[in-house]
């Protein structure tokens, strides 16, 4: 039968819709790999559906153009839809997988090596919560006979060097070590949401957030990050630090918090390569660790030096250097700093002076150190570094994504998790992803300090952070053992 012009109008309306939803169902295929349960039905409609379409654009039947016009408004408002949404930072994909696939995932009986928790919080007990204040707890500890090492953050100094506000012959990466104020020196923590007891630690000889005698193991792990990777408002024994050390799996950490990416491949350079751990546990915080970049990182010319594999400042053994660094204060014009505008003004200039410098180090394709595509790129290169330097003592790097409590408690989307998890699926980096065990056990506000609002992890969230990562270490060893038993008996 001959085709009419509104046959051939629906036809062609239906082969363009054909075109644009087949080339979304290979981005979608793509993007979302490995395909959970519900992903992998929802690219199994969509197939069905664009298949169906196709058939549809051959054959004539009634109300062909009425249908060709509404798949082709529809398609166009999807279109339409995710460009506006992809001005905000967010798209489709992204609300899709946050408001179904991972509630649909959490609620079933297992997960791809997820650990399941019981929803009884072991902290709601019927104790008075300690309501000193910092100062009130640096009074008691000292009339008990204790001296305050206090915490130093190195990250603020980024500012004072660039600008020439103190010599740039160090730059510290950790505070004060156990050594800075005598044997009897602790440092207190910080707290929030309702604790009993406020945190109070020592330092290890590097002054980083360690039970010194980590150090008497030979083969190390290491967690390199910010603040959940020091361990932030808890005590020393329930960070994933302390969790694992005490579980069989010694463990050091070179977190700070507010540290970037820079920061920790940093780490990575003057600790890792010295101790050489088997096993890296790299931290990464949506949003924080790709905007640091931006905020922070970039705009420092020393810190990008340790993009060269060259660059050391020797650090494990300058760390008598470093608590001289901290007593003698050279770090005081940070205290005021973000109270002159034009000192902050001249800061912000750095992110565009230093363009240059990012490209030579990272590629002459990055054309800005603001635009999220160029910095999530820059991330990737950052990754495949530490990776790189990792790989050659022997050791394995797993990025471990811990969860922003404004995804539960305010419905937010994650900007960069599954762009990230992208990129470390392209560089064959594992990751652990600590969302997975907080959706199965279910109530997720047992886990940070702060149900309500915005807030670390507290004892549990660590400990069950600890347990998820611990489980993927034992299926990995034990994949180990099992492919070197089967070499010795080829």
């Amino acid at each position: 039968m001959k085709m009419t012009t509104p046959h051939r109008i629906a036809s062609a309306l239906l082969t363009v819709s054909v075109a644009v939803l087949g080339y979304g169902l290979w981005i979608v295929f793509v993007a979302v790999a490995p395909r959970p349960v519900p992903w992998t039905l929802i690219l199994l409609i969509w197939a069905f559906a664009v298949g169906l379409l196709c058939a549809c654009t051959i054959v004539t039947f009634p109300g062909k153009l009425n249908l060709a016009v509404v798949v082709t408004t529809t398609t166009v408002g999807f279109l339409v839809g995710n460009f506006v949404l992809g001005q905000t930072g967010r798209n489709l994909l992204d609300i899709v997988d946050t408001r179904l696939v991972r509630p649909f995932s959490s609620q079933k009986a297992s997960s791809d090596r997820a650990v399941s928790v019981t929803d009884q919080s072991q902290f709601d007990l019927a104790l008075p919560v300690d309501a000193r204040t910092g100062a009130d707890l640096t009074k008691d500890l000292e009339a008990a006979g204790f001296t305050i090492n206090p915490w130093y953050n190195p990250h603020m100094l980024m500012e004072l060097i660039a600008l020439k506000l103190m010599p740039d012959s160090l730059y510290p990466l950790s505070s004060s070590s156990n050594k800075f104020n005598g044997f009897n020196s602790v440092t207190p923590g910080c707290t929030e949401g309702k604790p009993h007891e406020w945190p109070v630690f020592r330092k290890d000889r590097f002054g980083f957030n360690n039970d010194d005698l980590v150090y008497s193991h030979k083969n190390l792990f290491m967690v390199v990050g910010s603040s959940f990777a020091q361990g932030s408002c808890v005590q020393q024994y329930e960070t994933i630090q302390g969790v694992l050390t005490r579980s069989g799996y010694p463990t050091i950490t070179t977190g700070i918090g507010g540290s970037g990416a820079l920061g920790a491949l940093a780490a990575l350079k003057e600790y890792g390569e010295y101790f050489k751990p088997k096993v890296v546990l790299w931290q990464f915080y949506d949003p924080n660790d790709i905007t640091i970049l931006s905020k922070r990182d970039l705009r420092s010319a020393f810190l990008l030096q340790y993009v060269k594999d060259g660059f050391t400042q020797n650090l494990v053994h300058r760390q008598d250097e470093v608590d001289a660094f901290w007593r003698t204060k050279l770090w005081a014009p940070a205290n005021t700093f973000y109270d002159d505008p034009k000192k902050i003004a001249e800061w912000d200039t750095f992110l565009d002076k230093n363009l240059p410098l990012v490209q030579e180090l990272l590629g002459k394709d990055i054309s800005s150190l603001s635009d999220d595509e160029d910095l999530l790129k820059i991330y990737k290169r950052i990754l495949a570094l530490a990776k790189l330097r990792v790989s050659a003592w022997g050791g394995k790097i797993y990025l471990v994504m811990i969860p922003n409590e404004d995804l539960y408690v305010q419905k937010t989307i994650p900007k960069y998790q599954r762009t990230v998890k992208q990129i470390m699926s392209a560089l064959g980096i594992e990751t652990i992803d600590i969302d997975e065990s907080i959706r199965q056990a279910g109530n997720f506000g047992q886990f940070f300090a702060d149900p309500k609002g915005w807030s670390h992890f507290n004892a549990e969230g660590y400990h069950l952070m600890s347990r998820q990562i611990m489980d993927r270490l034992n299926h990995d060893l034990a994949e180990r053992v099992r492919a070197s038993m089967i070499d010795m008996h080829r």
